[in-house]
């Protein structure tokens, strides 16, 4: 049984997930805790790998169940090698993205059924849910924005329905985040991007 934390950020494109994470963890190390800071996709040698295919050039097109396929294994490799040792080993994980993310942007973005998804998360993280998940919210508009300014990767295949302008004129990408909420509330916290600092646990 494990006795660490496991606590992931979550949320729109754009919304600080990143940094968040890095000031939480900052804080934690100085407090002397044992912080392992981790991401999904790409938190282990596999999942860099696995990554890479997921940016590759938008003329090789993935098939959206292929797509999650890799999603998964890179979610199975992760909680294998990483979060859970980590775990047992009593140390704080802090995750950028999670299931949230994937139930989001694949069924919400992709389009593919939300009882394929829940039942592949289970498959790949074999019951390990977070302590805790702060969701950062920001709306697509804004996101899109503050992502294209720094130039980063989060625009993996998959995470975005259709290109980013059609993203942004429809909801579709946002609806998931709430009602996934609502089936595990205990460990949701939501926030605003445009504040600085994590709401506090209630």
């Amino acid at each position: 049984m494990s006795s660490g934390l496991f606590i992931t950020f979550d949320g729109p494109e754009g919304g600080g997930k990143t940094t968040q994470r890095e000031l939480l963890s900052q804080k934690l190390k100085s407090l002397g805790y044992d912080v392992v800071d981790t991401r999904e996709p790409g938190g282990t040698r596999l999942g860099k790998a696995i990554r890479e295919w997921l940016l590759i050039p938008s003329d090789i097109k993935i098939a959206k169940h292929a797509e999650i396929l890799l999603f998964m294994a890179d979610r199975a490799q992760h909680i294998e090698e990483v979060v859970r040792p980590a775990l047992n080993a009593g140390k704080i994980v802090l995750c950028d993205r999670y299931i949230d993310s994937t139930i989001a942007y694949q069924v919400g973005g992709r389009g593919l059924p939300l009882e394929l998804m829940e039942q592949l998360n289970q498959i790949s993280h074999q019951g390990l849910m977070p302590t805790r998940t702060y969701m950062l919210m920001v709306s697509p508009e804004l996101g899109l924005e503050r992502a294209q300014k720094k130039g980063r990767d989060e625009f993996l295949r998959g995470c975005i329905a259709t290109p980013p302008t059609a993203s942004v004129r429809s909801p579709a990408t946002r609806r998931p985040w709430p009602s996934s909420a609502r089936a595990t509330s205990w460990r949701w916290r939501f926030s605003p991007a445009r504040t600085a600092a994590i709401p506090r646990s209630r």
